[in-house]
Formats: structure tokens, sequence, C-alpha cells
């Protein structure tokens, strides 16, 4: 069944069927056997309960995405950039762009992200020619879009010397229309960053510094393989601040091994004392390529509840304090400063450049070859480096500007009504007033967000907005199936291995 065949009545067997598929799995994979999920004549609102009253942990993600990349076509090289970049949407000529700096000083015990370790100067420079090569692929098939934000992540970008910088932001001065490029990002570390590279950032363009230092407790620190202290921490922040960073975001996390609810309260009063303009929060996530996840065994980890309270305190706590919550995880004074990142979610192209990078074009969604030296070959060969797409079907940004904006910031009814000549209630009425009536969703001024009982929720809630096609495909999915089935094993009292998941 195609996506159009969504109606108002938001069929419930079809829109569950990704999560019912697990009762029937072969083998030796335990049955869902939760009521009333099972049953064939549940109502709609029974259906919904019966899903939400999963753990919150059930579907996590720190990278939510639609369509998700489970969904992509592999060996996409074939793909030019012309056909890649050949669609419109109704946001008109405008992207962000990101770059990505896969270079650190060390592998953090958390990572899982495409980066290197202690590389020296000349393979980072034969990683900027990559990049220069890819700029000079894509650009003709985007010079007429003007990019509104720039973000430099990693990695740790400022891995780079002051001549790296000023040659990479060089390249993209040459590639792309920077002219009314209003926010500029770069993401950093404490021991990475000095004055020399501070004022070179600043010079080129800088508009926020994101540091990722996860806590400000010092033997946290050290468990966690940075190479920092507390120490440095303000020291960088002072230099920053006095060369004229306006804005400056930290990451923070929570459920790391060790910490406490005393500990994390004593990081967000450090961040409230520093007066800090932004944070993000996001909690462990033990992925199977980390060191954590070889010594889960050795870990002392909070329980999943005690987790999930330290998510709801520090939100109660940012908001008192004054933070705007921009997104679920990200939080400012100034919500103005932060457009980069919400623009991703509402249906923005986003260009993405550098190993593993992930980009929106118009209908398409791609990622770039994870693996650093297949990028590199790829465009010394000067072929494509894009390893793996998911095309959109006809109507589906319908679903997808649904789907993360409710995921991240909000829906605003009246503006997507405008944006695709239609409402959301022409498919998803009775969904959302279950939802709203549930307390999951709350609409007020024409705008549908997540409530705060509907965040611990967000990836759940904003599935069931999925077209039915990507339903249906999602449902036949290893990852999910595998959730599903370990989250079936804690229904049924089998299990309370926190690892699991």
């Amino acid at each position: 069944m195609n996506s159009s065949s969504d109606d108002t009545s938001w069929h419930p067997n079809l829109s569950h069927q990704y999560l019912n598929k697990v009762a029937n799995l072969e083998g030796d994979a335990p049955a869902l056997e939760t009521e009333p999920l099972a049953r064939e004549r549940a109502t709609l609102p029974e259906r919904l309960r019966a899903s939400l009253a999963r753990t919150p942990e059930a579907f996590p993600c720190f990278d939510f995405q639609y369509p998700p990349i489970a969904f992509a076509e592999r060996n996409a090289r074939s793909r030019s950039y012309e056909a890649l970049w050949s669609r419109h949407n109704a946001h008109g000529p405008r992207a962000a762009l990101y770059v990505h700096i896969p270079f650190c000083r060390a592998r953090c015990s958390f990572c899982y992200f495409t980066v290197a370790a202690n590389r020296g100067q000349d393979e980072v420079d034969l990683y900027l020619d990559a990049l220069d090569r890819e700029m000079a692929q894509i650009a003709p098939f985007v010079r007429d879009r003007v990019i509104e934000s720039l973000y430099w992540g990693g990695g740790t970008p400022t891995y780079l010397t002051v001549a790296q910088i000023e040659r990479l932001m060089a390249s993209l001065d040459k590639h792309f229309n920077l002219t009314e490029c209003k926010e500029f990002t770069v993401e950093s570390t404490p021991t990475m960053l000095d004055e020399a590279k501070i004022s070179t950032l600043r010079r080129i363009g800088l508009t926020r510094l994101s540091m990722g230092i996860q806590s400000f407790d010092d033997p946290i620190l050290k468990r966690l393989n940075r190479s920092f202290e507390r120490k440095d921490i303000e020291r960088v922040v002072h230099q920053a601040r006095a060369q004229g960073v306006g804005a400056i975001n930290i990451d923070l996390m929570y459920g790391l091994p060790d910490q406490t609810l005393e500990n994390w309260h004593a990081g967000l009063d450090r961040m409230f004392d520093m007066e800090i303009n932004g944070c993000t929060i996001y909690s462990l996530d033990l992925h199977e390529s980390t060191q954590f996840f070889r010594k889960r065994d050795e870990l002392s980890l909070a329980p999943t509840a005690v987790q999930i309270q330290m998510y709801r305190e520090a939100v109660d706590r940012l908001q008192a304090g004054g933070y705007a919550m921009i997104n679920r995880n990200i939080f400012a004074r100034d919500p103005d400063t932060y457009r980069h990142q919400n623009r991703r979610w509402e249906n923005l192209p986003l260009i993405g450049l550098g190993a593993s990078a992930q980009s929106y074009a118009p209908g398409v969604a791609y990622q770039n070859y994870g693996s650093i030296d297949q990028y590199i070959d790829a465009l010394e060969e000067e072929t494509s480096a894009v390893e793996r797409a998911v095309w959109l079907h006809e109507g589906e940004e319908f679903y997808r500007e649904a789907v993360c904006r409710l995921r991240f910031s909000g829906l605003h009814l009246a503006d997507f009504e405008q944006r695709h000549g239609g409402p959301l209630d022409a498919r998803f009425a009775a969904l959302t007033t279950d939802l709203i009536k549930m307390g999951y969703l709350q609409s007020e001024d024409s705008m549908l967000r997540l409530t705060r009982k509907g965040l611990d929720y967000g990836n759940l809630v904003s599935m069931f907005y999925f077209s039915d096609q990507r339903k249906q495909g999602l449902a036949a999915h290893p990852a999910v199936q595998k959730v599903l089935q370990l989250q079936a094993l804690r229904t049924a009292g089998l299990t309370e291995d926190r690892n699991m998941i």
C-alpha cells in the first residue's frame, strides 16, 4: 500500500504493523504478547497506550532521521550530484552546510562516530584535499542555494592547525555562497583550542563555539578518556569570551559510569555559574563499537529510572534557569542562535561534506562513505563519495516534515498546511486527537508539540506519523526487530539487563 492511502481514521492495524509483526517472528524470537496490542479488535487509543507503555529507551536514538537510513540504497556512487540535487522543495533556494572533520587527539571511551585519533598533519592535508574535491563536484549543482548556516563537526575540527583552518574556510568560500550565512559553529575540546585558533576562528566568522566536555567531574572525565580537566574548560571559556565569542555551547552527558544525581546536578550548577549560553544534553549510548560496550560488565551505570530522572530534572532546572528548549536535547538562552540544528529537521536542504557526512537534498537523503580511506580514494578517483541514498516517494516530504518537526521542535500547523497544500489532519486526525487526549501531544496557538510526558517517547510518537510504506518497511528491519524482542523480554519479566539495548 502506498503512502497516499493514509486516511483520517489512521487504521490501527496498518499503522501498528511494524510493532505487531514481532509477535510472528520465526525461530527463537520471543513473541510480544502484551495486551491489548495483540488483540485484533483493540481500539486505537488502546493500541497507542499499549505501545507507549514501553520504557522510554525502547527506541534510543540521538541522531533521529526520516526516512531511516535503514531504507538506503547502497552502492549509490553512480548517482550524480546533478541527479541528487535536481529537485526543489517548499523552502526555496536555501540550505545549511555541514563539514565533518574526523580527527581527534584520542578516541573517547563512549565514542562511536567516524574519527581518527592522533593522525599526522600530512594525513589531515590529504583529507582537506579530498574535501576540496568533493566541494568542486557538488558546487555546480547548488550554486543557487544561499547557505544560511555553517557547522564544522567531528571529531574535533580544531585539531586542524591555524593554517589548515584558514585553508578549509577558503575552500568553502570559493565553492559556496556564504554571503548570507548568519551562523557559523565549530565543535572543539579544551585541549585542542588556544588563543591563536580562537582568534583565527573569530576572524573567519565564528559565531558559536560548541565544546564536547560531557562532565565537569574530573574522575568521570578520566574514565571517559578525555584529555582535559575542569580547569581547562574554565580557561578556554575565559579565553573565548575575551576574544568576543558571544555564544558558547557545551555538551553534557547523563547515564555515565559512576555518575550520580548529585554530581549530575553539580555539573548543571557549574554551567549556570559560568553563564554558559547553551547546552546539549544526551545519554550514554553503549554502541557496539565503543570501549565502554566492550567493558560493559565492569561499568557502574545508574538504573534506567535514574537516567530518566536525570533528564527530566535537567529539563526542569534548565528551563527554570532561563534556557529555552530548542529541541529535546538542546537548550539555549537565545534560541535564535541555534538555527542550524533545527533547520536540519525543518526540511531545509542540508549539504554534508566529509567522511560519513549525511545530507538531505530535496526528496533524497544520502550519506558519504564512513571509512576515511574509502572517502579519500573515491574522490581521488574523481567519483562521488556517496555510499548510500534513500529517495522519498512522491508527496513524502509531507511525512518527513511532520515526523522531524514533532520529534525535535514542534509543528506549526498553519505553516505546514501552506507548504504542503493540505493539513496534517487530512491523514492523521484520529491519531493526533488520541495522542492529545492521552497527554503525549499538545496543541496551542496552531503549534503541535510533545508534552513533558511525550518527550520521553519522542522517537516512538514520531514514528506513528511515518507513511504506511515506511512503517511496513521498518517492520522487517533487523534492528527494529531486535529492539522489540528485547523489550518483550523485559515486559515478560525475563530480564533486567540494562545493557541489552
